[in-house]
Formats: C-alpha cells, structure tokens, sequence
C-alpha cells in the first residue's frame, strides 16, 4: 500500500537536518508499530522518500513523505500511532492512498510556497512602502538577473521565470498568515502590526531549484541595500504540476 503523508516541522526541530529526519521517521513508524515494506537486498530499508528536503533551521507545514507498507492499512490509525511517536515540533497532518501510477512526491515536486519574516533586530525595511516596491521589484522588471552557486561555481541566471509569486505587505495587512497551521511567530520574529512579511512561490525541485534567500537578496540588491536579509523562512506548501495549474501534493 502506498501511503503520501503531510507533515510539520517546527519549534526546536528545525535544526535537525534531512538524514537525521530520515532515521527520525524510520524510528518513529518502528516504535509505532507500521507494517512498514523493505527494500530487498544485503542492506534492506523501509521504503520512504521525502519530496523535497527542508533546509535547516526553515520551519514548514507542507512537508510530504512517500511510504510503502506491507499490508492495508487504516489512515486515520495510522497517522495517531505515529504522532504518539512524535516529539514536540513535528506532527502528521495528513495522509492519502496513492495508486500504482502517481509519480513520487520527489519526482513530482516542482513549486514551493513560503512565508518570510524579517527578524526583529532587522529594521532596514522601515519607512518603505513594500507594497510600491515589491512591485516595482517583482512586476515592473523584465529580467531579475543573481548570481548563483552551482557545483561548478557562480553564474549569473534570470530567475524571473522561476518565481510565481512575490507579494510584500505590513504585519497588519498580511491576510495570508491567517491561514497557517503551525504557529511560528514568537519573541525572535516579527510581530508587531508595522514588522514586514513576505509571501513567496517558487519553482521548486531537482530542476531550477530557487531557495527563497536568493529572491530576498536580489530584493535587498534592488533596494539598495548590500547586506543579506536577516530572515526567518517557514515552508507552507509544496505544489506539482505547472504554473497556472499547480496542485497540492496532497491534493
């Protein structure tokens, strides 16, 4: 049976890094008793694949794993043994049967959604109207041209075509917040109603994988500003399919 789960990752979790989520989960659904199916082979390992793996110290509320398990099982029985496994700072949100022909979520993956905060000792933004400037930034330029690391160096690229969605509004104007599952917003990030937020989506996956970092650096760049963006990043989705028809991975 295969099995697509929906998870978060926050609090003091965000700093364990993607192997050791990897033996996190393959931990938690051994405890948890899920007739998890194995590779075959000398070195046989439960048979799971994450669609994208999440930085460290980057929150999120829309990471997806792929499982296999040996016999059929309940959803909802499932998804409570495994949180009775869980610590604090990640959780099972959801979870959904696949069919044999579903591409996995890694494969599939090719949009992410985020929500960025400045810090609160990061005061460089106050007085701007980000409104105004996030479109100048985001709509008015054809090209948005970085540099960008790659295995055999830096190289300059356009990443206009590979981000869908760039808005900029006052903590008090950001109605996107309203709707966020995990409740990030603590005494080290913004908070107050004048504090600036970022939503963003962009072209996610193992082709022209844009981090959010580089987006608000090109924005930092654009503003004048040469220093790097003093930011918090919270992952609220992970999408497949192509723009103007994304879909959910959960969907």
């Amino acid at each position: 049976m295969k099995i697509r789960l929906k998870f978060s990752k926050f609090g003091t979790m965000k700093y364990i890094g993607h192997l050791d989520m990897l033996r996190y989960f393959q931990k938690a659904f051994r405890r948890g008793n899920v007739p998890m199916k194995y590779s075959e082979g000398f070195n046989p390992h439960p048979i799971m694949s994450f669609a994208s793996p999440l930085g460290v110290g980057v929150t999120s509320e829309g990471e997806y794993m792929d499982i296999e398990t040996k016999v059929d099982v309940d959803l909802e029985q499932i998804i409570e043994d495994i949180n009775e496994q869980m610590v604090e700072g990640t959780k099972v949100l959801s979870a959904k049967v696949l069919d044999d022909h579903t591409k996995k979520a890694m494969a599939a993956v090719s949009c992410a959604k985020y929500v960025i905060y400045l810090k609160k000792e990061a005061k460089v933004l106050d007085g701007i109207d980000l409104k105004e400037k996030v479109l100048e930034f985001y709509e008015n330029q054809d090209e948005i041209v970085v540099l960008k690391k790659t295995k055999k160096g830096e190289k300059e690229i356009n990443i206009k075509p590979f981000i869908f969605l760039f808005e900029g509004k006052r903590f008090c104007e950001a109605d996107f917040l309203k709707d966020l599952v995990v409740d990030i917003k603590d005494e080290q990030f913004c908070c107050k109603n004048d504090d600036p937020v970022f939503l963003l989506q962009v072209s996610t996956g193992s082709n022209d994988n844009i981090k959010p970092e580089l987006v608000l650096k090109a924005f930092y760049s654009f503003l004048g500003l040469d220093i790097e963006p003093n930011i918090h990043i919270h992952r609220v989705e992970l999408y497949q399919g192509e723009k103007d028809n994304f879909l959910s991975l959960g969907a």
